[in-house]
């Protein structure tokens, strides 16, 4: 067995502390009669403790301790280690009825990511899931997303499951917990925004962890977490304490145009949005759908390429590559913002362009997990 599985490996049984008391007393040739007149216990509670139907107390540990040169503390431990083993058994047989409910959650994905134990049994998934969320069952852990969920605003992220989706944000919310940000800034935030919009001109390798460094220096933990099967996701935003913002990204976004326009979009909401709310970007998503939504769409378009800017290269009807990349130049953005944006608009067809658009591959964020 290894030094780490030894760590955190726990015997699924317990030795009831009253065999142990009736076998030290055996050894000895002492009766229970006899140990009731040493320790001053009542013979009754004596023989409750043998037969299991009471607990060592630490001051009778004390005094089987004087009795029996046996340590207080081996009985307490004893004591300790049965009513836990004990209380996990009560546990698991409650949760064997789970096993269906635990096959709405994405395992491979949570595996995969090592955020629940690679296992076969239902049982050990169901707990696994359970630790994963931070609830006691499942009924605790539908209380708990009900309130999530009544977070949300309207969105087509309703189109997910629920339980992929649950299951994604908690794994964004676990990495940020953990995630090096300063406070919250929104002057900050705002002042960055031209910098940022510099990036979007960048190879993927030259500006990830500036722009990672950079939003945690405004309070804003940027989570990359790849969609979950069940999931149909661009992004999502929240904060997980008044200090700490999130934008959480699904990796769906393979190309820049689609990356920039989700990142931007969550700045919104994480600037003008509720700081109760979840805001969860389906990637079916209709814009316009809510006031909210609406405004976000209108603030990335225009932050990325103001609209007079694009209305005079519009005019000139020039949407050659070389004319793109020329306007792209002098507008500061990536060429493939500026095919997105003429794409969205209807001024260029869809599948026009899109080889000056660049691949987007982030490192994935992933908790490893240690026992």
């Amino acid at each position: 067995m290894s030094a780490e599985h030894r760590e955190t490996w726990r015997p699924d049984w317990a030795v009831p502390p009253g065999d142990i008391l009736a076998e030290a007393l055996s050894d000895r040739g002492m009766s229970q009669v006899e140990l009731s007149r040493r320790t001053g216990r009542p013979l009754k509670t004596v023989n409750e403790i043998v037969r299991g139907k009471a607990a060592i107390t630490p001051e009778t540990a004390l005094q089987l301790e004087y009795a029996l040169a046996i340590p207080a503390r081996f009985w307490l431990n004893l004591e300790r280690e049965f009513g836990e083993q004990k209380a996990r058994a009560q546990s698991r047989a409650a949760l064997e009825a789970s096993g269906d409910w635990v096959k709405r959650f994405p395992i491979r994905d949570l595996v995969a990511g090592q955020w629940i134990p690679n296992t076969r049994s239902k049982i050990e998934q169901v707990e696994g899931v359970l630790r994963f969320f931070g609830v006691t069952s499942p009924d605790a852990w539908s209380r708990q997303w009900e309130s999530v969920a009544a977070s949300f605003r309207k969105s087509a992220a309703f189109e997910s499951k629920a339980e992929p989706l649950a299951a994604w944000l908690r794994a964004g919310e676990l990495v940020a917990l953990q995630a090096e940000c300063a406070s919250f800034d929104a002057e900050s935030l705002e002042s960055a925004l031209p910098q940022l919009r510099s990036f979007t001109r960048l190879q993927p390798i030259a500006f990830e962890d500036r722009l990672i460094r950079m939003l945690a220096d405004c309070g804003v933990a940027l989570i990359t977490i790849r969609e979950f099967e069940g999931t149909h996701l661009y992004g999502a935003s929240y904060w997980v304490s008044p200090e700490r913002a999130v934008i959480q990204l699904s990796l769906r976004q393979r190309k820049d145009d689609e990356f920039w326009f989700s990142l931007v979009h969550e700045i919104d909401h994480i600037l003008h949005g509720s700081r109760r709310s979840y805001y969860v970007h389906g990637a079916d998503e209709r814009s316009g759908s809510d006031a909210e939504e609406t405004r976000a769409d209108d603030f990335a378009r225009r932050m990325l390429i103001p609209d007079n800017q694009l209305a005079a290269f519009v005019a000139s009807k020039d949407f050659h590559d070389t004319a793109i990349e020329r306007f792209a130049h002098e507008l500061g953005v990536g060429q493939g913002v500026l095919v997105g944006r003429l794409q969205h608009d209807q001024k260029i067809p869809r599948n026009y362009g899109n080889h000056l658009k660049r691949p987007i591959r982030f490192v994935e964020d992933q908790l490893r997990r240690t026992g």
